[in-house]
């Protein structure tokens, strides 16, 4: 990836290498007013963070009817990928409408889906129980006594989905080759996550099971951002961005399982949960880039940068707060929970300008 990086910034180099002569042999010009309209879109790749994932055998230590120690198969931290494009169209407010140079609205939207497919493999040495989302026991194993008795393997689906729209208004500040440019926006939006898992296991207490997890929330907010850029050289410019805002944020989750266990006669059957929860999300990006004009008005750029939120959903796995045992022990079923998770993606983009050329065009995002 840091070879892909290098290369778009080589690349940016080169086209625009032209234009940054002309702007090095010609006269300094005088700062301009930027008008009219202007659009940029933006292609990337995506590591998106999801938390961790647990249903299914639990294990309860050396003997049958033993405490909780959890999902024997815990996804933890699952790292999706896939592709996210983002763009926005944008108007220069007249002089003096607001404070700084170059205030303008702009009006984006982003779309990123990504996914994954993992499996685990786990020899079974002791004793098992399965449970159902509900936190009901579907079926018990007797321990082995430290000899390899059964074998678990299971394999998690994700499907990831986001997409948002926002409204942004900002205005540059210049000092030389400095430019900032503080803004604010309001936001809106819906993210879904679709899961399906399935386990096996084989040997002593054979049985198979299985769920399907759909957790979707929908934001909108507001944040404070802060874009600054320095030409290096006439036409080329770094940049370093970032904001950080609040979301309220509404959280749904819908799961059902089926299980067909062998141990104690237990036959096919299966539980379904749901769940509702409104919480606050801290929302905060961080991204440098590097780009150049190749024309008047145009620009193409390269970038990396991570994202931060406080409180992405999940389905909290069901457990016992006692011995697991078939008929008796206090339940505790599967449940919508928030974790904090950071993502990254890399990419690349176009800015095109109608109007009169920017001194640097590294701000209009």
């Amino acid at each position: 990836m840091f070879r892909l990086i290098v290369a778009s910034c080589a690349a940016i180099t080169v086209i625009a290498a032209p234009v940054y002569a002309r702007d090095m042999a010609g006269p300094a010009k005088p700062v301009v007013y930027d008008s009219g309209w202007y659009v940029w879109a933006d292609g990337s790749y995506q590591r998106v963070n999801l938390p961790r994932f647990g249903a299914g055998v639990h294990s309860t230590g050396a003997i049958a009817g033993g405490p909780d120690f959890g999902p024997m198969h815990t996804y933890e931290h699952q790292k999706l990928e896939g592709p996210g494009a983002s763009g926005a169209i944008g108007y220069f407010l007249p002089p003096g409408t607001y404070f700084g140079s170059n205030a303008r609205v702009e009006f984006g939207g982003s779309y990123v889906s990504a996914s994954r497919s993992s499996p685990q493999a786990t020899n079974i040495n002791g004793a098992f129980a399965t449970l159902f989302l509900t936190g009901q026991t579907a079926g018990v194993a007797f321990g082995c006594g430290g000899t390899l008795c059964a074998t678990a393997k299971s394999t998690l689906t994700n499907d990831y989905t986001s997409w948002s729209a926002n409204g942004k208004l900002a205005t540059d500040i210049r000092n030389g080759w400095v430019t900032s440019t503080p803004y604010v926006a309001v936001f809106g939006g819906e993210s879904r996550v679709n899961q399906e898992f399935a386990q096996a296991v084989t040997g002593f207490g054979a049985s198979t099971y299985s769920a399907t997890a759909n957790t979707r929330w929908s934001d909108w907010g507001g944040k404070l951002g802060l874009n600054n850029s320095v030409e290096v050289t006439p036409g080329i410019a770094v940049g370093l961005n970032g904001y950080a805002g609040l979301a309220y944020r509404h959280a749904r989750l819908a799961a059902t399982d089926l299980c067909s266990c062998t141990v104690l006669g237990t036959t096919a059957t299966g539980t379904s949960i749901v769940g509702s929860q409104n919480t606050t999300a801290f929302v905060a990006n961080v991204e440098a880039s590097i780009g150049g004009r190749v024309a008047p008005g145009w620009q193409l750029r390269s970038f990396v940068g991570a994202n931060f939120d406080s409180s992405v959903p999940f389905m909290s796995p069901s457990g016992r707060g006692g011995p697991i045992t078939i008929f008796t022990g206090p339940v505790q079923p599967a449940s919508l929970g928030f974790s904090s998770e950071w993502s990254w993606y890399v990419g690349g983009g176009l800015t095109a300008k109608f109007g009169a050329d920017s001194p640097t065009l590294l701000t209009l995002r």
